[in-house]
């Protein structure tokens, strides 16, 4: 594994020695030779800041000496074990976690990180037992983003019935987690039980009435649903308490334009949505589809091209492209764009309309 550093105490000498060639001469290590030696606070400190710069191994020598004057803290080992994982020594970080986990064993930090490491490194099974046992010592919120992380990984290993067994369980131990209840609704409408996960989403906004997250969950539960109005009724609700909430914003804007209610209002929450995540593409895509549905054909184009730059091959996106280009009378790229969409064998909401517009202009091609 390699000689572990950081975390076994140093002898006087050694100290001396160490921090003396840090800081001998050069500004670029701890900052000034006159730096004493007690000041752990300040060399811990001066590690983070290391490591913030992407200064691996200079963060790691800051770390050293910082355990040579006092027992590191488990946030610092924490920090220690990311700065040898970038220093590309994820032996020597996975041993400096464990040791932390082993001495600290009630640190949701430590074991929260261990985790993390786990799953950043491939190992997906360790990083359900770290979870798990996070689980155990964690409440409130450390608790629910473990309970959800397990049930991720779950999903991701292929152990779908697993990962819904531990969301059932969580709200089993605690019916008022908002958090679990919305992990495991999105999970039950993905899997065609819609009507189970708005169930689960009207209790959940029983125990939280004022989350404007359980409204918009609601909200997409009813879209799903086929329920447009409320759907369309949850998004104002959720707007009600947080104007900002970017989902719920960007969402009934797209909701509108869909039922044809499109308004200069639509438009405005669309162009809020794109003003607060400009780099988000679901938010351009969006913004580009209510400005077609406005008959502002090449402002359209403009903002879905930069939409599909952001993501390419987005079916949707490549929906609203095929639209608008058809709309400017494009019909060759309107084509391109519609065939990309149903190309890509990703379902999406609308791709039953995107396959009677490509018929409809491969029929007028064919004349």
């Amino acid at each position: 594994m390699g000689r572990r550093r950081g975390l076994a105490p140093w002898t006087a000498c050694g100290a001396l020695i160490a921090l003396a060639g840090l800081l001998s001469g050069c500004s670029q290590r701890l900052g000034s030779a006159s730096l004493p030696i007690r000041r752990f606070a300040v060399v811990l400190r001066q590690g983070e800041l290391y490591l913030a710069e992407r200064r691996a191994t200079r963060a790691i020598d800051a770390f050293d000496i910082a355990a040579s004057l006092g027992p590191l803290p488990p946030a610092s080992r924490v920090l220690l074990a990311k700065a040898y994982h970038a220093a590309k020594r994820p032996d020597l970080a996975e041993h400096v976690l464990q040791e932390c986990v082993a001495a600290f064993d009630s640190s949701l930090a430590s074991h929260r990180a261990l985790a993390e490491f786990y799953e950043m490194t491939g190992r997906p099974r360790q990083a359900i037992q770290e979870y798990g046992r996070l689980r155990a010592v964690a409440r409130g919120k450390a608790r629910t983003h473990a309970t959800r992380e397990v049930a991720l990984l779950q999903q991701r290993t292929g152990r779908e019935s697993e990962a819904e067994r531990t969301l059932e369980a969580a709200l089993r131990c605690d019916p008022l987690d908002v958090g679990v209840s919305l992990v495991l609704a999105e999970r039950l409408v993905r899997t065609g039980r819609v009507d189970a996960g708005i169930e689960c989403l009207q209790q959940a906004a029983k125990s939280a009435p004022n989350s404007p997250d359980v409204l918009t969950a609601l909200a997409t539960a009813y879209r799903a649903a086929g329920r447009p109005g409320g759907a369309e009724k949850a998004y104002g609700q959720a707007l009600k308490i947080a104007p900002h909430h970017l989902a719920a914003t960007n969402d009934l804007a797209y909701l509108r334009a869909i039922r044809g209610h499109v308004t200069a209002e639509a438009e405005r929450l669309a162009t809020t949505a794109v003003k607060t995540a400009p780099d988000n593409s679901k938010c351009l895509d969006t913004l580009g589809f209510v400005q077609l549905r406005r008959g502002h054909v090449d402002k359209a184009l403009d903002t879905l091209e930069g939409a599909l730059h952001r993501a390419p091959g987005d079916p949707l996106i490549c929906y609203h492209l095929g639209m608008a280009y058809s709309q400017f009378g494009a019909r060759g790229l309107a084509v391109s764009y519609l065939s990309a969409a149903l190309d890509a064998k990703k379902p999406f909401e609308e791709s039953k309309d995107c396959q009677r517009l490509l018929d409809r202009l491969r029929k007028k091609s064919q004349k």
